[in-house]
């Protein structure tokens, strides 16, 4: 069953208006009604003014927005899932090195070759276990930052209690990195 986006007034316009590309964990406001993926999606907005289990089930959102069946969610990988969220919000991303240097002043990204002609917000880092996901985002400063549930606040620490600086190489616990994107805001609608 497909439910229409008016019915649960679930509005891309709306919820990219709330979207929070600042990338420092102390500003981030809805602490008890995100998750990682909220906050690596800069989504500073409790999941109940979008739309029941938005950040529990990556690609809800787009699913629902694009009129996409559901229960084909089961069969897409989480960067799948989460890139047919980013469709519907309507938010650019692009894979990307996790090293690759990110201009915070000019909202460019750099690689050892060229300056990108694109101006872009934040990267994101995807993790999977073999039921679960996570998610990081990279803070102003060069470091990751994560929200752990829906009842933590973010913070740049790992399990190991250090600070993340490679997503590659922090401990997650179970979680494995899979790739990273930089995500982008298209302002006209």
């Amino acid at each position: 069953m497909i439910v229409k986006p008016d019915k649960l007034n679930l509005k891309p316009s709306e919820i990219k208006k709330k979207i929070d590309v600042g990338g420092d964990c102390s500003d981030w406001h809805s602490i008890f009604g995100t998750n990682c993926y909220a906050y690596a999606l800069g989504l500073d907005l409790k999941e109940q003014r979008i739309c029941d289990k938005a950040y529990q089930i990556p690609g809800l959102m787009g699913s629902i927005i694009l009129h996409r069946p559901i229960f084909e969610l089961r069969k897409m990988s989480i960067e799948d899932r989460m890139i047919l969220d980013l469709d519907a919000l309507k938010i650019e991303y692009k894979e990307v090195e996790p090293e690759e240097k990110y201009d915070y002043t000019f909202h460019t990204y750099r690689n050892s070759n060229s300056v990108s002609s694109i101006t872009y917000s934040w990267p994101v880092a995807v993790f999977e276990s073999e039921d679960d996901f996570h998610f990081l985002r990279k803070c102003h400063d060069g470091s990751w930052s994560h929200k752990v549930g829906f009842i933590s606040y973010p913070t740049e620490m790992d399990f190991d209690k250090k600070i993340i600086t490679d997503p590659r190489k922090c401990n997650l616990e179970q979680y494995k990195y899979k790739k990273t994107y930089l995500l982008t805001l298209n302002q006209k609608w």
